[in-house]
């Protein structure tokens, strides 16, 4: 057997420097024991975090702190009657929040809002970032007084800034905001809404060295409904400087239309409002807006379609001020009852001061033929009406009122198609309507006087299957008794003779009538679609008139 050889000096410091070696399934043991060891304390940590988080002592605290950093941030007093959340669903939960402002004791406060509810979203689990996925408000209500003296009920924050720094009140990101049943109160004017809008950003900051809140909004999708009118989706960037005695609309865009409508309508505008209680204003707006944007916004019923080009500016202050401006309708509706106005285009320009309103330049056409040009003059139009006749102010200081239009072009089944039921739209009548229409008032619109003049003459191309109609038609309308005197309603057709003088009252419909006529005709056929229209009897049968 052959001898090992002996180890010499030089191999010794050899093996001691030889590293040593750990089996590869052993380290793939002790990493996955270490994983599972991770995922046990998590599980049990967040067991621990959840059991403590829906403790009654805990959400307690929690609401305190909430209060307190509402109170320090907006300086009102704030209220919070319970806060609740589901943290496997990132859901919170608060009700009945309100914030108290400068109001006085029994008035409605600054702000509240019945349940507010937010589902919040993890952007990023790396860098802790959060974002709101949705947020749903249920009845919240904003009221802003502003008193004789300037100031308003709006609370000043508590944080302590210097210099030219300022202080978040918050910023806001959420994916989808929904607010339902809202009220916003200005002086005890109550306007209610509801909006919902995607991709809401708000952000509030408060400068303490101009005592001034800075914001800007931006919305997409903005879901505008008031009541039960048609939604309108539009898209909203604004920003604001508001100030304890001033406010600055530094700018706002607004784009909006109906949902699927490929040309979006936008508006520009800008403005400032100095000392609340003697108010100082100037505004500028340029742009267009969907007709159901302004019935969604002002509550204007029957507008049902439509755009509007507009041009305005003015400034001025409580007791004098100038505002001009121009717009331009086109592809207007107006449904309401049974007026039906549709393909309406209009122009006209605007002028209005503390003592005349002057819209002059007025042209509108009707899609179904006709064409409507004048002018209105409103004087001392802020002048109140007086509580008794004896107690008006002198005629040259009373509120005095014109309108005066010249119509044309419009046919007789055109103004129907308009204006009447559907079963009174065909008379059997070819003709077309050419006059005056004008309407007067001195101290109040119960004084309204309007007298109409219009010359009836068969189209140049007569229907075949109507009857062609000329005459003229004279009659005043007085407000104040709700009677129209018909001075003059002379028609004549081929074969008939129709002439009808007196008094015919029209408001309130059970208001007596007086009148007087006279029918000569040679051919009953000619009045069968009318006969018809009121049910006596149907086209192409016999009149049930025996004559």
């Amino acid at each position: 057997m052959n001898a090992m050889p002996e180890a010499t000096p030089e191999d010794e410091p050899l093996r001691k420097e030889e590293p040593q070696r750990t089996h590869p399934h052993r380290m793939r043991n002790l990493l996955a024991f270490g994983a599972l060891w991770t995922v046990v304390v998590l599980i049990v940590l967040t067991g621990i975090v959840a059991w403590v988080a829906s403790t009654p002592a805990f959400e307690n605290r929690v609401r305190r702190a909430l209060i307190a950093e509402l109170e320090k941030s907006t300086g009102g007093r704030v209220e919070l009657k319970n806060l609740s959340w589901r943290l496997t669903h990132l859901e919170f939960e608060a009700d009945d929040l309100t914030i108290h402002g400068l109001e006085g004791a029994g008035q409605v406060p600054y702000a509240h809002i019945d349940r507010l509810f937010v589902r919040l979203q993890i952007l990023s689990f790396f860098r802790a970032k959060i974002g709101l996925n949705y947020l749903e408000g249920e009845h919240p209500v904003i009221h802003l007084i502003v008193y004789p003296d300037g100031t308003t009920n709006q609370p000043r924050p508590k944080k302590a800034s210097t210099g030219n720094s300022t202080d978040q009140i918050f910023n806001l990101q959420v994916g989808r905001t929904v607010l339902n049943d809202g009220v916003a109160i200005f002086n005890e004017q109550q306007i209610p809404f509801n909006l919902a809008a995607n991709n809401l950003e708000a952000q509030v900051n408060y400068v303490p060295l101009r005592d001034h809140y800075v914001g800007t909004v931006h919305a997409e999708d903005i879901l505008v409904q008031r009541g039960a009118d048609t939604p309108v989706h539009s898209q909203l960037d604004a920003s604001m400087d508001l100030g304890r005695n001033n406010a600055e609309l530094v700018s706002l865009t607004l784009e909006s239309g109906p949902q699927g409508k490929s040309q979006k309508t936008v508006l520009r505008a800008s403005g400032t409002l100095n000392n609340f209680a003697n108010p100082q204003w100037q505004f500028t707006m340029k742009g267009a807006i969907d007709a159901l944007e302004v019935r969604a916004l002002a509550g204007v019923p029957g507008l049902d379609a439509g755009t509007a080009q507009l041009e305005a500016n003015g400034h001025g202050g409580a007791s004098q001020f100038v505002v001009d401006g121009n717009a331009r309708i086109s592809g207007g509706a107006y449904r309401t009852g049974t007026v039906n106005a549709t393909g309406v285009t209009a122009d006209a320009v605007a002028h209005v001061t503390q003592d005349l309103i002057a819209v002059t330049g007025i042209h509108a056409r009707l899609a179904t033929g006709g064409v409507v040009t004048g002018e209105m003059r409103i004087v001392n139009w802020e002048t109140p009406t007086p509580a008794q006749p004896g107690q008006a102010a002198p005629k040259s200081a009373q509120q005095q009122g014109m309108i005066r239009t010249k119509l044309a072009g419009f046919t007789l089944d055109s103004l129907l198609d308009t204006v009447a039921p559907r079963r009174f739209r065909r008379l059997g009548f070819d003709t077309s309507a050419a006059g005056t229409a004008n309407v007067d008032w001195t101290g109040s619109p119960d004084n309204l006087v309007g007298a109409v003049k219009v010359t009836l003459a068969p189209p140049h191309t007569p229907s075949a299957d109507e009857v062609p109609v000329n005459g003229v038609v004279e009659a005043d309308y007085k407000n104040r008794n709700g009677s129209v005197a018909v001075h003059t309603f002379d028609i004549h057709t081929p074969a008939s003779e129709i002439r009808i003088t007196g008094s015919i009252g029209v408001y309130p419909m059970t208001r007596k009538s007086q009148i007087n006529a006279s029918l000569l005709t040679r051919n009953v056929a000619e009045f069968d679609p009318v006969l018809a229209a009121f049910g006596i009897s149907a086209p192409g049968q016999p009149t049930p008139i025996p004559a």
